[in-house]
C-alpha cells in the first residue's frame, strides 16, 4: 500500500475547513441552548415565590414536567435541523474525497458513492469516541440536557435557594460574563456534540467512497493534527495505517480533529510527490508523525505538549518516534497511564533516569 504526499496535503488542510464548519453548524445547538435559558427563566419567573422551598411537591412536578416537555420540543427540532445537515456534509466529504483521488492517481475511473449511501454508513458504524450509533448519541445529548435541568431544579428545591438565586444559577453572572452559569456548560456540551457528530460522517463519507472504489484504495492512514493540542490517542495513532474495515476512524474521542487519507495500490501512477502538511509552526513533510515531529520541537514545547515525565521519556528513553506512539497506548487505542507504561517498558523508564 501506499500514501501519496499529495493526498495527505489534500485532508490535512481540507480538516482546517472542517474545523470552521463545525464552528458553523455549532451555531444551531447555541441558539437551541439559549432558547432553553430563556424558556427556564421565564417558567422560573412565573413561580411568583421568592424561595424554591414554598412550592409545593406536586407544583413542583408540574414545573419539572413543563420543563421537561419544553426542552424535548427545542431539542427533537433542532435535532432534527442537525440530521439535515449532517446527511449533506456526509454526502459532500463522498464527493469530496473522490475529487481528491482523481487529482492523485494518473488517469483514474473514480465512483462516487450514492449521496444516502454516505449517511447511512455513517449510522449502521458506531462513533469510535463513544461506541454509540449516531441517532442513539444525538438522543443521548438531548436526555442529559433535559435531565440536568430537572436535577437543577431539584437540587433548588431541596436546598431551600431563592428563585433569583435559582435563575442565577442557570444564566450565571455579569461579572465573568455569564461564563459561570449552568447555561455555559450546556453551551459547550452542545458544542461537543455538534463537532463529534460532523467529524463522524465526514469520516464516514470518505470511507463510503474508499469501499466504492476498493480497486484502487486498500486501506487508510491516520493523520493527527500537530500541535499542542493534540490527545494521546491522536498522537499515537498518528501515521498508523489500517486495511479497510479493521481500524478505527474518527472522532476517536469527543471534539477529535484527525483525519484519514486512503491507502492506495503500490502499483499505481501518481501526480506530484513533494507535498506538505500544516502544524503549529508552518508547514512540514506531508509523511511526518505527531511524535517525529514532537521530537523536533523544543524541550519546553514538549514538556507543555504531552506533560514532562513523557517528554523526558520522548527524549531520554532510547525510543523511536514509533515505538514511543506505541508505547502510549493499550489495546482498543485507549491512552495508557504513566504507571502502564512502566510496567509495559520499565527498561524505557530506566534509560530516561525516570
Amino acid at each position: 500500500m501506499a500514501t501519496p504526499d499529495r493526498l495527505i496535503e489534500i485532508a490535512t488542510r481540507h480538516q482546517v475547513y472542517l474545523e470552521r464548519l463545525k464552528s458553523g453548524v455549532a451555531k444551531g445547538n447555541d441558539a437551541a441552548i439559549k432558547k432553553i435559558e430563556k424558556a427556564i427563566v421565564g417558567i422560573l419567573s412565573s413561580l411568583k415565590v421568592e424561595n424554591m422551598s414554598e412550592l409545593t411537591r406536586t407544583r413542583l412536578n408540574r414545573v419539572i414536567a413543563d420543563l421537561r416537555e419544553v426542552q424535548d420540543g427545542i431539542l427533537t427540532e433542532r435535532i432534527d435541523e442537525l440530521t439535515t445537515e449532517l446527511q449533506a456534509i456526509a454526502a459532500a466529504e463522498a464527493g469530496f474525497e473522490a475529487r481528491a483521488l482523481e487529482r492523485t492517481i494518473r488517469r483514474a475511473k473514480v465512483a462516487i458513492p450514492k449521496a444516502k449511501a454516505a449517511y447511512e454508513l455513517a449510522q449502521k458504524r458506531p462513533l469510535s469516541a463513544t461506541g454509540e450509533l449516531l441517532e442513539p448519541f444525538l438522543i443521548g445529548w438531548k436526555r442529559k440536557q433535559i435531565d440536568a435541568v430537572s436535577k437543577l431544579v431539584s437540587q433548588g428545591y431541596a436546598n431551600g435557594i431563592t428563585n433569583q438565586e435559582m435563575v442565577r444559577a442557570v444564566t450565571g453572572t455579569r461579572r465573568v460574563g455569564f461564563a459561570d452559569g449552568e447555561a455555559a456548560k450546556w453551551r459547550r456540551d452542545a458544542q461537543t456534540i455538534v463537532r463529534t457528530a460532523v467529524q463522524h460522517v465526514a469520516s464516514a463519507g470518505r470511507y463510503a467512497t474508499w469501499e466504492e472504489n476498493a480497486d484502487l484504495v486498500t486501506g487508510y492512514q491516520w493523520v493527527s493534527t500537530l500541535d499542542s493540542r493534540t490527545t494521546a490517542q491522536c498522537r499515537s495513532l498518528s501515521g498508523k495505517v489500517f486495511e479497510l474495515g479493521k481500524g478505527p476512524l474518527p472522532p476517536i474521542h469527543q471534539n477529535c480533529r484527525s483525519a484519514t487519507v486512503g491507502e492506495l495500490r503500490d502499483d499505481l501512477k501518481f501526480l506530484g510527490e513533494g507535498a506538505t502538511q500544516s502544524s503549529q509552526f508552518g508547514y512540514v513533510d506531508a509523511d511526518l508523525t505527531y511524535y517525529e515531529w514532537l521530537k523536533r520541537q523544543p524541550a519546553a514545547f514538549q514538556d507543555d505538549a504531552i506533560g514532562p515525565t513523557r517528554a523526558k521519556l520522548l527524549r531520554d528513553g532510547g525510543l523511536s518516534a514509533e515505538k514511543f506512539a506505541q508505547l502510549n497506548l493499550g489495546r482498543n487505542f485507549q491512552p495508557l497511564t504513566l504507571e502502564q507504561m512502566r510496567a509495559k517498558e520499565p527498561l524505557v523508564f530506566e534509560r530516561a533516569g525516570i
